[in-house]
C-alpha cells in the first residue's frame, strides 16, 4: 500500500506499469566450507606435573614434621593430596540464564526498572540467585529500617505539635477546639480532612489557631451553648490524630 502524502493523500499512481526487468538468474552460492572441529585441549606437561608433586609433597613434609606427625601420617596426607590433584575440577556455579522473583518483606517492595537494572549487575558479576537473593535481603533491610525510622520520627514531629497546639490554646481550649470545629465543619471539604490527617497538619499550632479564629468569627453570641455537645470535648479529642 503506498505512504500518504504530506497533504494526507494518497500518491497519484502512473497509468503506464513501469516496464520490467529482466530477471537475473540467481548467483551459485559459495561452497560451505566444512566444519573446523573444536580445539583438542593440550595434553598435560609431565615435567610441569612432576615439579608440582614435588614442591606438594616437600611442602606437606616439612609442615608435618614441624607439627610432629609420624612417617605413616606423612605419607597418608602426601596421597590424599595426589588424589586431590588429580580430581577433575569442578565449575563453580554461576548466574541463571534468568532469574526468578527475588523475594522481599511485606512492606518493601521493587520496581520493574531497578529489579531489571539490579538482574543485569548481578548477571554481569555472575551471581548465582541465591547469592543475588543475599544481596535483595540486604537492600530490602536497609529500606524497611529507613522507612520505620522515618515514621517514628514523624510520629514524634506530630505529637510535639499536638502538645505545642493545645499549650497554645490555654486555658479555654476547649471552647477554642470548638471554634476550630464548626469551621472546619462548615467550609472543609473531606478531601481537606483527610489531608491534615494524613500529613499531621491537623495538629499544628497555626492550623489550629487559624481554624479557632475562623471559627469564632463565624460564630453567634450563643455558641458555646449552642455547640455545648462540641466543647464539652476534650482538644485530645478534637485534634487531629495524624
Amino acid at each position: 500500500m503506498p505512504e500518504p502524502t504530506l497533504l494526507g493523500e494518497p500518491p497519484i499512481t502512473p497509468t503506464t506499469p513501469p516496464a520490467t526487468p529482466p530477471v537475473t538468474p540467481p548467483a551459485t552460492p559459495p561452497a560451505t566450507p566444512p566444519a573446523t572441529p573444536p580445539a583438542t585441549p593440550p595434553a598435560p606437561d609431565p615435567e610441569k606435573q612432576k615439579a608440582e608433586k614435588q614442591a606438594r609433597d616437600s611442602e606437606i613434609t616439612t609442615r608435618m614434621k614441624g607439627e610432629g606427625k609420624t612417617e605413616d601420617e606423612i605419607v597418608a596426607a602426601i596421597a590424599a593430596a595426589d588424589k586431590e590433584a588429580a580430581a577433575p575440577v569442578q565449575p563453580k556455579p554461576g548466574a541463571p540464564e534468568k532469574y526468578a522473583d527475588f523475594k522481599l518483606p511485606d512492606g518493601v517492595t521493587m520496581d520493574t526498572d531497578m529489579a531489571g537494572q539490579f538482574s543485569t549487575i548481578a548477571k554481569d558479576l555472575n551471581l548465582t540467585q541465591e547469592h543475588a537473593q543475599k544481596l535483595v535481603d540486604m537492600y530490602a533491610g536497609a529500606i524497611k529500617k529507613a522507612d520505620e525510622a522515618t515514621q517514628a520520627q514523624f510520629q514524634q514531629t506530630v505529637k510535639a505539635w499536638k502538645d505545642e497546639s493545645i499549650q497554645a490554646l490555654g486555658a479555654e481550649k476547649d471552647a477554642q477546639m470548638a471554634f476550630a470545629a464548626k469551621a472546619i465543619g462548615q467550609f472543609g471539604s473531606p478531601e481537606l480532612k483527610q489531608m491534615l490527617n494524613d500529613t499531621g497538619f491537623g495538629n499544628h499550632k497555626e492550623f489550629v489557631l487559624f481554624f479557632a479564629k475562623v471559627g469564632k468569627a463565624i460564630s453567634e453570641d450563643t455558641l458555646v451553648e449552642g455547640n455545648r455537645h462540641s466543647a464539652d470535648k476534650k482538644a485530645e479529642d478534637i485534634l487531629y490524630k495524624g
